[in-house]
């Protein structure tokens, strides 16, 4: 296989370049967002994406291009989290207190791409035909709350961008403090800290 890694940020473009050379794969990484694929149409056997495609701005428009690129036949698999847990309580708080530190105005509503009937329904406007093909979970873990916060804040993006901008406006550490709150009531670990996260998989198809 050919494999083109598509993403906004240049740094974990850099990471999933180097992840192919450790293992001594070929792959072309290309800067791009879902609604912007930067492949031509009807170029793409598959098109993957693990917790990528749920954060596009414009659902529709990133659906569009996914049945542009895709060639007939081909096929589209995705993840989306189901709501619930303590790392979906975690990102939601995080979200409202960047919001209102920075005096945004509240997000429009988020699209449910956990809903199988409004993934279907979005996916069938650009003939495609999503489904179900499976329904998992993860579990994470740390020696308590605190690390898991802190460990996030150091590697994952929308946290170490969403601290940045708290750390600018004095609020990083009340921000910790309130989130760590959030995992401690959702601790599902008397003792160290562990959280189920559950989600779906959709593959589309073309055919």
């Amino acid at each position: 296989a050919h494999v083109t890694a598509v993403d906004p940020s240049p740094r974990l473009l850099g990471v999933a370049r180097a992840a192919a050379q450790q293992q001594g794969l070929d792959i072309t990484c290309e800067l791009g967002e879902a609604a912007t694929l930067p492949s031509p149409a009807g170029s793409v056997d598959c098109v993957l994406s693990n917790f990528g495609l749920i954060f596009a701005s414009d659902p529709d428009e990133a659906v569009a291009q996914i049945a542009r690129v895709l060639d007939v036949g081909g096929r589209a698999a995705f993840t989306a989290w189901l709501p619930g847990g303590a790392i979906a309580a975690m990102a939601a708080m995080a979200q409202d207190l960047v919001r209102a530190a920075t005096g945004a105005p509240p997000a429009p509503p988020d699209f449910n791409w956990h809903d199988e009937s409004a993934v279907s329904e979005l996916f069938a406007r650009h003939d495609l035909a999503a489904a179900v093909a499976g329904r998992h979970e993860l579990v994470f873990t740390a020696p308590s709350p605190q690390a898991y916060l802190d460990a996030e804040r150091e590697s994952h993006p929308m946290a170490v961008t969403g601290f940045q901008v708290l750390q600018q406006l004095g609020q990083a550490e009340s921000a910790r403090e309130r989130l760590i709150k959030v995992l401690t009531d959702h601790n599902e670990d008397a003792g160290d800290f562990r959280a189920t996260s559950r989600y779906i998989v959709f593959i589309a198809r073309t055919d």
